[in-house]
């Protein structure tokens, strides 16, 4: 368990950085993010002294500071690959029309790092900076190349749990995503009442939060959402996403490019694919990046 202070002070910073061009009171962020309002004057006060935020004084609103500046510069650099990965999305995003998204895995968390695109109708990924759970039915592709150790624990974060034949599902789905060396999803009905709840902008405060986790299971629970090798995709359905992982030299992987692709369906997997796997190995062949052996034979 991390600091309550540090971890409300993220949630203040991530709420902004996924605001962009808005402003908001101390009354509206106490609100949005379920913090007291004491709490928040007083990290809102050092923030703003070092200027991470900025205050107006004359509508008492909050925005992110110029001191974030610097510091993204200087970690961008420090990670060159996002840099050409940055490329790459926004080179699908023009080819297809589409929405494409880098998606990075922190901890038990999934942060859009970089987006390219406009987000198309029921997109859950419209912000940089936005933190989604990585839980079930999320996560998948970066579930491949774990442990199953951590492929189990994964898959008791879902409430209702999965049942036995569910839970054999994705441990299928995963084995073939990595056979595959990549993914691909359906987009099912359940999925627009989970992008309406991210619609609503609340996603920080423990309501906004229970409404989206219970949204999530709601789609993790549809075993159409995700192909295996024997329950295949169907060339009809409409596609969801196709995402591939990109790897560092010694094969760990660093994050995945996503493809949202708009009205594209399961007859253009083989297509969608390629694309997004090439997208992938040109940035794994500008940073010197590897694909572990197994990744290796499924990528054909």
């Amino acid at each position: 368990m991390g600091s309550p202070a540090v971890e409300r002070t993220i949630q203040i910073l991530d709420f902004l950085t996924t605001h962009p061009g808005r402003g908001f009171t101390l009354s509206e962020l106490s609100r949005r993010l379920g913090i007291s309002k004491a709490t928040a004057h007083g990290l809102l006060t050092t923030l703003n002294d070092r200027a991470l935020v900025m205050r107006n004084p004359e509508t008492g609103e909050f925005r992110l500071g110029p001191a974030l500046v610097p510091m993204g510069t200087a970690a961008e650099r420090g990670f060159p690959a996002l840099g050409h990965a940055r490329v790459e999305a926004a080179r699908l995003a023009e080819e297809f029309e589409s929405e494409a998204v880098i998606v990075i895995a922190v901890a038990d968390e999934l942060l859009i790092a970089a987006r390219a695109g406009v987000p198309g109708p029921g997109s859950i990924t419209s912000h940089e900076g936005q933190r989604h759970p990585q839980a079930p039915p999320l996560g998948t592709v970066v579930l491949a190349w774990m442990e199953d150790a951590a492929v189990e624990a994964w898959l008791d974060g879902v409430d209702p749990p999965f049942s036995k034949g569910e839970r054999a599902h994705y441990r299928d789905a995963i084995a073939h995503i990595r056979r595959q060396g990549y993914s691909a999803a359906v987009r099912v009905k359940r999925l627009d009442r989970l992008s309406e709840a991210y619609a609503d902008g609340d996603l920080y405060s423990p309501a906004g939060r229970t409404r989206i986790g219970q949204a999530m299971a709601a789609v993790a629970h549809d075993v159409d959402y995700l192909p295996t090798d024997e329950r295949g995709i169907d060339p009809d359905a409409e596609l969801g996403s196709v995402a591939a992982p990109v790897f560092d030299s010694d094969g760990t992987m660093l994050f995945t490019i996503a493809l949202m692709p708009d009205a594209k369906h399961g007859s253009d997997v083989p297509e969608l694919s390629r694309t997004v796997l090439r997208a992938a190995g040109r940035v794994m062949d500008a940073i010197g990046g590897r694909r572990p052996a197994a990744q290796q034979r499924g990528a054909g």
